[in-house]
């Protein structure tokens, strides 16, 4: 029920919804953390109009971003280089932040918060999705009188997506255990505009988004110090990204270098099996030991160097898009002068007693637990062509899960031509474990 007088009101806020004023740039959050340690929360640290300009230019440029495969593997030591990073980086031209506005409007309030002036070392670009298991951990760039200014590069964020930066320090709970365990002290919600100042030494996390929040959750993180003397040189896995065009012209020098990498191939043992739909006439093959273990680890780290490009969700009904997020495009030309392409050439041939092939799309595809890959076919009806999956992620167990699946769709039963679009029945035909090495060779028309 609505107050006599509220209704005209209420009408005239439906059809005016303008966009409220952003408020100044201000401290809004002192916290005390642990261990005599401080960070602050800082809103409105980007004003709204170098919000997206800024965003997109961070996304885009010649370097692309850096996977930091295994991240988060269970046999991992705490003192890997890569423990507990996101898995997904992007270096940040320090260059260029330096005279972007968003610093010249921030840098005063954290020189005036630290009682000190600063200088920028690093900075890096991160993306965390759902389910991206990252632990509490210490920063790897820890020493004195280094922070870190984070910034949450999300317009929008609702409240059950979660993405909250937490710090910790060690505890006792006598009830729980006479071992010491980390506890939390304070926590921050990711808001649009929004940084926060923090001790580089502190043990932190930062929580992957929740799983209906289908895209990624973006923040920077830039390394500043109050020690203007110091000339330490940082580097981070995402320091060494080759730009694209650098990326592109030694692409193609891709060889293997084992001893027996000239060797005859018998594919009758390496034929494991066939799948089919009942044309029989669009088969399955699946093939194992084609490649070495060491060519096969050779091959993953030349196109992982590659970087990739990250694909939003699509949020669209249709579900002919096949929505892969993480994906490294690669040079065709420069991919038919590699050995590579070589080794699956001469096995097109034997498959097919064809040699007329030639790739146009090749790309390598990084699929995560958190990703909602689309059933999809890799070609038109109309179109000649076949598909080649190389599996090159070592150390799966059935537990793990990820097999590829064929579908083929059910005539119409009746039921079909009631229901209408969105009302097809499919059936599985095949389905294949990712062991390391293991190709399989089927025609695109196929829902895979």
């Amino acid at each position: 029920m609505l107050k006599d007088g509220q209704e005209k009101e209420h009408d005239n806020f439906q059809g005016e919804m303008k966009m409220p004023e952003q408020g100044s740039m201000k401290m809004t959050r002192e916290l005390n953390i642990g261990d005599g340690h401080k960070a602050w929360v800082i809103d409105n640290a980007i004003s709204r109009e170098d919000f997206h300009p800024f965003v997109e230019i961070l996304t885009q440029g010649d370097q692309d971003y850096t996977f930091v495969h295994q991240n988060y593997s269970k046999s991992l030591e705490a003192s890997a280089w890569n423990f507990g990073l996101s898995p997904w980086l992007k270096h940040l031209d320090l260059e260029f932040f330096n005279s972007t506005n968003i610093w010249h409007r921030v840098s005063p309030l954290v020189e005036n918060l630290l009682k000190k002036p600063v200088k920028l070392e690093s900075g890096k670009i991160e993306y965390l999705r759902a389910l991206d298991a990252i632990p509490p951990k210490g920063h790897s760039l820890c020493a004195p009188n280094r922070y870190i200014l984070t910034f949450f590069l999300q317009e929008a964020w609702k409240l059950n997506s979660y993405g909250q930066l937490s710090f910790y320090t060690m505890g006792q709970n006598k009830n729980m255990s006479d071992e010491p365990r980390l506890e939390i002290t304070e926590s921050v919600h990711p808001h649009a505009f929004r940084a926060t100042l923090w001790p580089a030494c502190h043990v932190v996390l930062f929580r992957a988004p929740s799983v209906n929040f289908f895209q990624h959750l973006m923040q920077l993180h830039v390394v500043l110090t109050t020690d203007l003397e110091s000339n330490e040189e940082i580097t981070t896995p995402a320091s060494g990204t080759r730009s694209s065009a650098k990326t592109k012209e030694e692409f193609g020098n891709f060889r293997f270098t084992n001893k027996d990498k000239d060797r005859t191939i018998d594919y009758d043992k390496c034929y494991k099996k066939s799948y089919y739909d009942k044309s029989k006439n669009r088969p399955i093959h699946i093939y194992d030991g084609l490649f070495t273990s060491d060519e096969l680890r050779s091959w993953k780290s030349h196109i992982i160097a590659c970087n990739a490009k990250l694909n939003p969700f699509d949020p669209e009904p249709s579900e002919g898009h096949d929505n892969i997020q993480w994906m490294a495009p690669l040079n065709v030309d420069n991919f038919q002068e590699t050995d590579m392409w070589k080794r699956m050439f001469a096995f097109l041939k034997h498959v097919t007693n064809e040699t007329e092939w030639f790739p146009y799309d090749v790309a390598l595809n990084y699929v995560r637990s958190g990703d909602h890959s689309r059933i999809h076919p890799d070609s038109e009806r109309h179109q000649e062509e076949l598909t080649l999956l190389l599996y090159l992620t070592e150390d799966f167990t059935p537990n793990d899960f990820a097999e590829t699946t064929w579908v083929v769709m059910k005539k119409d039963d009746g039921i079909l031509s009631y229901t209408g679009p969105g009302g097809e029945v499919y059936e599985t035909i095949a389905a294949v474990a990712p062991k390391f090495g293991r190709v399989a060779l089927f025609r695109g028309k196929y829902l895979c």
